[in-house]
């Protein structure tokens, strides 16, 4: 049985369900089987989804030169509606409350009710004749050309290629160049291109008469041109000369392996050598940190950049603290310029064209969800909250505010439930947006938890917490605490 494989998409390249019908073009006997199985012409369907063909195992006929009809049809869905009295509706058709109806639209007084009928159908896309090889797998494509069915061609362009690629008569008669017959034998006909062995050279045929017994020779040019010539004989062995520098220098005959072989076992071994005397190996930089051999010079010279960075000579390095340490270690200059510069920016970052959100009448957590600056006194920022670590901070704040009247910030410690900064009076009339500030001093000991609040006298939907600016490219920023360390 020979197992055909495919693939098959439509003109844009998608994958199509539909079915591979086969029908024998003449009746075709097996004779592997007991009794005789006899295929008929039977047509059988394989069915195949998505476009892959598997599954189909069909008997061989190329042994008997029968032909096989090969039809591909493919599926298609189609929708018919049909009105109550039994008639099919082919206008258009509207969905309403999971029922269709005639109309563009659904009109309760003149549309009608139609079923739905769907259908599949079929419609051929591929028709022709062709013979099923005899191998054990064949691609569907191979199969598709000029396969003809008629008893007037007693093979199909496959099958010669087959015979003319497997027959070696063919083979060899096709092939370009010397055909090898191997060693001579004056009793068998050789033609043009025939190639042989004799005497230890190798030779060819070059009479366009085919004839036997002439022998191949340099003599017999009319039949025989040599292809390669036997080589002189070769030599006893290589020179056993033991080695020595001088001695061995500008001779040219070759050494034997023994020889070579106790050059070889005077050289260290490349896996744990044992070096003897005094060898010498270039000195590495003393920055090196590598596998590579260290000479002596390079041992001093590394305990002497160590003594050097011991006495705080050049330029010794440490490691460098976290800002909140505070003991005797070795300050480096990046921990003092940390030090110094402690300061922090937290806002109220929206994306473009997006308004500060809505105000009520009383007191709201302003937003806060972007750590712009963290000098590392900033150790948390969730829902509105920001956290502090111990120290000494000046806490500057501000928001903006439309329409709400009076309004200003304040500063409460979350985990104390504690005001610990009011801020400054403001007041925003219809249709205008000012800000509040606040400024202050705080002490944190242990991480504190603080949030931003901002006293509103009117609700103002929307924007009552900031207006959109708008502008190309830049988010909109509406409440910004800035942080400084000072302890």
């Amino acid at each position: 049985m020979t197992t055909i494989t495919g693939k098959f998409v439509d003109s844009g390249g998608v994958a199509f369900d539909g079915d591979l019908t086969l029908t024998l073009d003449a009746p075709l006997i097996d004779i592997g089987t007991t009794p005789d199985s006899i295929y008929t012409l039977a047509p059988h369907i394989f069915t195949f989804s998505s476009g892959t063909l598997s599954g189909v195992n069909v008997v061989q006929s190329a042994t008997s030169n029968v032909t096989y009809h090969f039809v591909v049809n493919k599926y298609s869905t189609k929708t018919t509606y049909w009105l109550p009295d039994g008639t099919q509706y082919d206008g258009p058709v509207v969905l309403n409350s999971g029922n269709y109806y005639t109309g563009t639209f659904y009109d309760p007084s003149t549309s009608v009710r139609v079923g739905p009928i769907t259908s599949t159908e079929s419609s051929v896309v591929m028709d022709f004749h062709a013979i099923i090889p005899n191998v054990a797998s064949v691609e569907f494509a191979d199969l598709i050309p000029s396969r003809i069915s008629t008893d007037s061609l007693p093979r199909t362009v496959r099958a010669i290629a087959e015979i003319l690629t497997s027959d070696a008569d063919f083979v060899e008669a096709l092939r370009c160049g010397p055909r090898f017959k191997g060693s001579y034998s004056a009793a068998t006909y050789y033609q043009r291109d025939d190639a042989v062995t004799y005497g230890g050279s190798s030779w060819v045929y070059i009479n366009n008469d085919p004839a036997a017994g002439q022998t191949p020779s340099t003599l017999n040019t009319t039949y025989w041109q040599i292809l390669a010539q036997k080589g002189d004989p070769g030599g006893t062995g290589g020179n056993d000369t033991a080695y020595n520098a001088t001695g061995w220098d500008g001779q040219l005959d070759a050494p034997s392996r023994n020889a070579v072989r106790d050059i070889i076992e005077l050289l260290a071994p490349k896996s744990s050598p044992q070096f003897a005397d005094n060898p010498t190996c270039q000195t590495q930089l003393t920055t090196d940190n590598s596998t590579r051999l260290a000479s002596t010079a390079f041992v001093q010279n590394a305990i002497t950049a160590r003594l050097d960075s011991t006495n705080l000579t050049n330029n010794p390095t440490t490691t460098t603290q976290s800002t909140d340490n505070n003991s005797t270690r070795v300050a480096t200059t990046e921990f003092v310029k940390a030090a110094i510069g402690r300061y922090s920016r937290i806002t109220d970052t929206k994306t473009l064209n997006t308004a500060g959100g809505a105000s009520i009448a009383g007191t709201q957590a302003r937003t806060l969800n972007t750590i712009n600056i963290n000098s590392g006194d900033i150790t948390n920022l969730s829902s509105n909250k920001f956290t502090l670590r111990s120290g000494t901070y000046l806490i500057r704040a501000t928001a903006p505010a439309v329409a709400v009247l009076a309004h200003r910030l304040s500063l409460q410690d979350t985990t104390n439930n504690t005001r610990v900064i009011t801020g400054t009076n403001a007041y925003a009339a219809a249709s205008n947006q000012t800000h509040a500030f606040l400024a202050g001093r705080i002490i944190v000991s242990g991480n504190t938890d603080f949030e931003l609040r901002h006293y509103t006298a009117s609700a103002v939907a929307t924007n009552g917490l900031g207006i959109a600016i708008n502008e190309s490219g830049q988010s909109e920023v509406y409440a910004m605490v800035e942080i400084e360390r000072i302890d």
